[in-house]
């Protein structure tokens, strides 16, 4: 379990489980900025929105091209 400040909210959150992305991150010092879940989802639908462009989509079309 570790405490951290989200850098775009600034609030505290806590990653409990260590099959969470951001535990490794922090784990392993890879990273010194994190972002909340409540953040990361508000910021992947504005883009989203702003480009017309979703990530699943990409997903789905990125195992025909390689």
């Amino acid at each position: 379990m570790f405490d951290t400040t989200c850098m775009i909210c600034r609030k505290g959150f806590t990653i409990f489980s260590s099959s969470d992305y951001l535990y490794q991150k922090i784990k392993y010092s890879e990273s010194k900025f994190y972002i909340c879940k409540w953040c990361d989802f508000y910021i992947q639908s504005d883009a989203i929105k702003t480009t017309g462009i979703d990530p699943d989509e990409i997903d789905r079309f990125d195992k025909f091209i390689r």
